[in-house]
C-alpha cells in the first residue's frame, strides 16, 4: 500500500467515526436544530462515499500475480535463445528469476 492511500484510509477512518459523533447527537432529539443536524449527517454520509471512492480509485502497487503474468511474457520473449525451456508456474530458474527482476523493474518505471 502506498502512503497516499494510507492517507485516505485514515481519513475515512477519522470521517467515519465524526459522522458516528454527529450521528449520535442527530438521534438525541433534546435539540432544538434537529433538521439541520440531520442535514449535516446527509451531508457527511456524501462526503465519506466520496472519500471511500477515491480510496478504491487510488493506485495500487503491483501485485505478485501480475508481476508473474509479466515476467512470463518477459520470458517467453527470449524462446529464440538456445537451451529455452517453457515456462515453469512457480518454477525459480535463473531465467524466470531474471524475467521477474526485468518485470518488477518495468513495473515500477511504469508506476
Amino acid at each position: 500500500m502506498n502512503n497516499a492511500h494510507e492517507v485516505l484510509l485514515r481519513k475515512v477512518e477519522q470521517l467515519e467515526q465524526f459522522r458516528a459523533e454527529v450521528q449520535a447527537i442527530c438521534e438525541d432529539g433534546n435539540h432544538r436544530i434537529k433538521h439541520t443536524q440531520l442535514q449535516m449527517c446527509g451531508f457527511l454520509d456524501g462526503l465519506r462515499l466520496k472519500t471511500m471512492k477515491a480510496t478504491q480509485d487510488a493506485p495500487e502497487e503491483p501485485t505478485e500475480p501480475s508481476i508473474e503474468a509479466e515476467a512470463r511474457v518477459i520470458y517467453e520473449s527470449w524462446s529464440a535463445q538456445p537451451g529455452f525451456r517453457p515456462w515453469v508456474d512457480g518454477g525459480n530458474s535463473a531465467m524466470q528469476d531474471k524475467a521477474r527482476v526485468e518485470a518488477r523493474r518495468g513495473l515500477e518505471v511504469a508506476g
